[in-house]
């Protein structure tokens, strides 16, 4: 698909897996897509994948290779090598990006998939050991655990 060619059913910024797999649901359903993809993924780090069946502890490159190849194999979906610089509504009914390279694409909605960014503490080795000489504790891992010290009753305010 070309810039301004036929419109997208939807525009999604962020081609990791988040994207990945939002284009994955939509073209089983027959919409097209186009993928902005700044290959900057937020998990850059060497870990493996995890809580995702058949891909326990395999690279994440891999995974989002595998997802690529079925969405080009689709015929549905089109990656834009490119970060988005703009976005706008121009009706009810349509959406147009602009990407670095001064092309413009448009879609009927806009799906953000570009995810959260680590930001580490200012100590030295921090980075260069994350995740793989840590212990990580992931925020899920801590909600659960704040949930089992405190019942949701516990958190409210009280109005007596």
């Amino acid at each position: 698909m070309d810039p301004l060619s036929p419109v997208a059913d939807v525009l999604i910024i962020g081609g990791s897996h988040a994207g990945l797999s939002a284009a994955l649901t939509l073209y089983r359903a027959l919409h097209t897509t186009i993928i902005f993809d700044d290959h900057k993924p937020r998990n850059w780090y060497p870990s493996s994948v995890h809580l995702m069946p058949t891909w326990e502890h395999q690279s994440p490159d891999k995974l989002r290779e595998a997802s690529k190849a079925e969405l080009q194999d689709s015929g549905l979906c089109t990656f834009v090598d490119a970060t988005v610089q703009r976005a706008e509504r121009l009706s009810n009914e349509l959406f147009q990006v602009a990407d670095a390279n001064n092309s413009l694409w448009i879609g009927r909605k806009i799906l953000v998939t570009t995810g959260m960014k680590d930001i580490f503490p200012d100590l030295g080795g921090y980075t260069e050991n994350y995740p793989q000489r840590m212990s990580v504790t992931h925020p899920f891992h801590l909600i659960v655990l704040f949930s089992a010290l405190f019942s949701f009753h516990d958190l409210l305010p009280s109005f007596s």
